[in-house]
């Protein structure tokens, strides 16, 4: 291996390493309870080293936050849905948005973490690249038919985004700690299905006409 692409690849790992320690400091300490000198010690790098790398905290938190929250992978998952009926594309990305969240959980308290210190400054600004791919899909889902007439694209495209995150971030704080704060809570693939349920179908009874 030449020496360059050696130097290139050590410099990658601590990158990665200052990114992975920062990661795990912000979660549990919170970002103004993490300081450069924490992030140092749990890379086990000196603190000059980091500046090598990153000119600041902020600059380490922003791109946390850029690289490893999944926007490609979201854009691909919705771009590879076959258009079928609206409902059942709205159904398959339901699913696959929940497992991709899941998976992802843990960044999901990088973004509270934005929110809270940021404003959700960072989120916007990053999350402008994947605008065109959401509203894309949601036209596809309009065009694909099912759906009652007169539902707004954007409507659809809030619905399906709050029920997703709003659900992980909600499942992290119930299964938290030592006992459930819901007792006898429905295991997850119910809660699941009964919230695609009424994605599909709506909560209201149906009302038979006169």
């Amino acid at each position: 291996m030449p020496i360059d692409e050696k130097r290139r690849s050590r410099g990658e790992r601590t990158r990665q390493a200052i990114l992975d320690a920062a990661e795990k400091l912000f979660l549990n300490n919170g970002y103004n309870g993490t300081s450069m000198r924490q992030i140092a010690r749990g890379a086990r790098i000196a603190l000059g080293g980091i500046y090598n790398h990153f000119g600041s905290k902020e600059e380490i938190f922003r791109t946390l936050l850029d690289e490893r929250i999944p926007y490609a992978a979201i854009a691909d998952m919705l771009a590879d849905i076959e258009t079928t009926s609206g409902p059942q594309m709205l159904y398959e990305a339901f699913e696959r948005l929940m497992t991709l969240t899941t998976e992802q959980s843990d960044n999901l308290g990088l973004l509270v973490i934005d929110m809270r210190e940021f404003g959700g400054s960072t989120v916007r600004e990053q999350s402008a690249a994947i605008i065109p791919a959401l509203l894309a899909f949601t036209g596809r889902v309009q065009a694909a038919g099912g759906l009652r007439p007169g539902i707004d694209g954007i409507v659809i495209l809030r619905l399906l985004l709050s029920l997703v995150i709003g659900h992980t971030i909600l499942d992290l704080i119930l299964s938290g700690g030592d006992l459930p704060l819901l007792p006898d809570m429905p295991s997850s693939r119910e809660v699941l299905d009964g919230m695609q349920d009424i994605l599909q179908r709506g909560i209201r009874a149906s009302v038979k006409e006169d």
